[in-house]
């Protein structure tokens, strides 16, 4: 006995009720969810990261000059102020009273760098990208849009007594934008997992024993600058005291030392690898000794010391040993592949393999080192305070050196067992 037709009413009222319980997200048969357009993915992945970078960045500059006693200016000054911090943070070149600064602070990139990795991630997925074409085509066009947006703050939203030229903006924006993003698209593309899984174990254990010399080069070069602005707390201070009592703020003193401090960092990175760091119009610091320098009255240039102590050529062998543990950990990569890679027990592989694998350690270290050196050195503005900072090629090349003496090392010391080595 069939049943009869319930009221087209109650069907309607069905329906809706269906409606409201159908999931947010319609997926697919084969559980997928529908990809985003590239072009939509690409615009958002370029507008989110632009938008919410200024209000991170621009929003302690805002803060410092409400709290900042100034004299009356225009109603629109701390947004172009706020605009032009954001360039900032992306490392333009600013030019003030006819002098131009490049040498600026380091630590404001990561803002924009993690804002646009994420991002790139987030439209790698959405868009569902899945392979080269895609990848490469959302990563240039999110970068150009990317770049094209500081370029036209630069034109609208700087302060008067501070400019940024156009082409700068944009050539900046664009070498934030391009690493960060590649690298989020990658991550987040469908085949991430399948195309990691391809790549070769020497290239694996080359990165690894790259990534752990450069670590333990950066926490040597942190502890050093820690130890100088201990001995010299005095004398920070001291400075500090004397720029709040001229206007400058303490919250602004502050967010400056802090944004610096990856700079102050790399300088003592240049320091430990020997060739050291030029102070302007003649003077320079290293391990071996340091000439009298005319440097800004900030907190952290107070702690370069007036002299450097007789124990300081000891820490040249810091880049020896950070390469030592580089050799150690392509040495235990090769137990777990294919035999040793440096050792006694190394002539069983093949020998352009090994020193190829050798030689690529040093190599990364020393061109890491060189791009690091090149981000923390220019020019404060005056002529005094010109070309300040490591020089990129000097520091490149004694980074290769120390790196290769330690990977030798590494080599003559006994070999490394390992429970997962190849019967």
């Amino acid at each position: 006995m069939s049943s009869s037709p319930r009221p087209r009413t109650e069907q309607r009222s069905a329906a809706g009720t269906a409606v409201l319980r159908a999931p947010a997200v319609i997926r697919r048969s084969d559980g997928a969810v529908p990809a985003r357009s590239l072009p939509v993915a690409a615009v958002i992945a370029a507008a989110w990261p632009a938008l919410l970078g200024a209000v991170l960045v621009g929003l302690p500059v805002l803060v410092t000059w409400v709290v900042t006693p100034h004299a009356d200016t225009a109603t629109d000054e701390p947004v172009r102020a706020m605009g032009l911090a954001w360039l900032i943070a992306h490392q333009a070149p600013v030019t003030m009273a006819g002098q131009t600064v490049r040498l600026l602070p380091l630590g404001l990139v990561a803002i924009p760098a993690v804002l646009l990795y994420r991002s790139g991630r987030w439209a790698s997925q959405s868009a569902s990208v899945a392979d080269v074409g895609d990848a490469v085509l959302l990563t240039v066009s999110t970068s150009i849009m990317y770049a094209l947006t500081t370029g036209l703050v630069a034109v609208v939203a700087t302060p008067g007594s501070a400019t940024v030229a156009p082409f700068a903006a944009v050539l900046a924006g664009l070498t934030v934008a391009l690493p960060a993003l590649a690298i989020g698209v990658a991550r987040g593309s469908v085949g991430a997992a399948r195309v990691s899984a391809r790549i070769p174990w020497e290239v694996r254990a080359v990165g690894r024993a790259v990534l752990a010399v450069l670590l333990v080069l950066i926490a040597a070069a942190a502890l050093l600058i820690a130890l100088l602005l201990t001995l010299h707390w005095p004398a920070v201070t001291d400075t500090t005291a004397e720029l709040t009592a001229r206007g400058l703020g303490g919250l602004a003193l502050l967010l400056l030392s802090l944004a610096y401090l990856p700079t102050a960092v790399l300088w003592a990175l240049a320091v430990l690898l020997g060739p050291g760091v030029s102070l302007g119009a003649g003077a320079h610091l290293s391990a071996l000794g340091v000439d009298p320098a005319v440097l800004p009255g900030l907190p952290l240039l107070a702690a370069i010391p007036g002299r450097v102590p007789g124990w300081a050529p000891v820490l040249l062998i810091v880049p020896i040993v950070a390469g030592v543990l580089g050799g150690r950990v392509l040495a235990r990569a090769g137990l777990s592949h294919a035999g040793p890679v440096v050792g006694p027990g190394a002539e069983r592989g093949s020998r352009l393999r090994r020193l190829s694998l050798v030689a690529a350690v040093p190599a990364g270290v020393g061109a890491a080192v060189a791009v690091l050196c090149a981000a923390a050195s220019g020019d404060l503005g005056e002529r005094q305070l010109q070309g300040l900072g490591p020089a990129w090629a000097a520091g490149g090349l004694a980074a290769f050196g120390a790196v290769t003496v330690g990977i030798v090392v590494a080599a003559l010391l006994p070999p490394h067992e390992h429970s997962d080595r190849p019967a």
